[in-house]
């Protein structure tokens, strides 16, 4: 995959989001003044969420991708975990629309919702420790991003204290944007970042030399051990 898709992806998913926040604030101004909040303001939010959503399933392919890129195992475990509990907290969603008439089915989904968001938060600090054990191959935004992810991952699992997350999420996208940016940049030209790994160098054979020479002095003694015995002196 070509690290531009996620990077744009990641843009607009920044522009949705904070398009959503805006309409939701002038939703909430307006239901204030009428007592009454319009359908079209409610379906906007929606469809809002659901495209940041769909670009966040991009974005994590794009952590994928550089998961296998760099050989960082964390981050591939908490990137393709994220996307499996988003699509199954996208299936409890549907479910929910469709048995909302069954009188235990609300608290059956509302008890999966929380799991699911458990577990959403458990996988960020993953990714996060993931993306800081990165520093020496992508620079330090990933350190500011993977310090992100972990901090908003806690405030998830701290479930009184979620709506600090979606806060978070704002400068979240915008550093992972300049993350992704940065790292498609890089991809073409730097040594660390490329999808085939470079081959190990291989260690030249030392060539076998000539025996190095004994110094004047060692050949002398030498010598001298090994002269041969004089003639045996003539008895008077």
């Amino acid at each position: 995959m070509n690290l531009k898709i996620p990077a744009w992806c990641s843009l607009g998913k920044t522009a949705a989001l904070l398009t959503a926040f805006f309409l939701l604030a002038y939703a909430f101004f307006q239901s204030y003044e009428s007592g009454l909040m319009h359908t079209g303001f409610i379906f906007a939010f929606s469809a809002l969420f659901f495209l940041v959503a769909a670009f966040q399933v991009i974005v994590l392919f794009g952590y994928l991708e550089i998961s296998s890129m760099l050989k960082e195992k964390l981050l591939k475990v908490g990137s393709l975990g994220i996307i499996i509990v988003f699509l199954l907290l996208s299936f409890v969603m549907i479910l929910s629309d469709i048995f909302y008439h069954l009188a235990f089915a609300s608290a059956v989904f509302i008890m999966l919702m929380l799991v699911c968001l458990m577990l959403l938060g458990i996988l960020s600090i993953l990714l996060g420790v993931g993306l800081l054990r990165l520093r020496g191959k992508a620079g330090s935004i990933s350190t500011l991003l993977g310090a992100l992810f972990i901090v908003s991952g806690i405030f998830v699992i701290l479930l009184p204290l979620l709506y600090v997350s979606l806060l978070l999420l704002i400068p979240l996208f915008i550093i992972e944007t300049v993350f992704f940016f940065r790292l498609a940049g890089q991809a073409g030209r730097s040594p660390v970042i490329r999808v085939v790994e470079a081959k190990p160098e291989q260690k030249k054979k030392a060539k076998p030399g000539r025996p190095r020479k004994k110094p004047a002095r060692e050949a002398k003694k030498a010598k001298e051990k090994k002269a041969k015995p004089g003639r045996p002196k003539k008895k008077k």
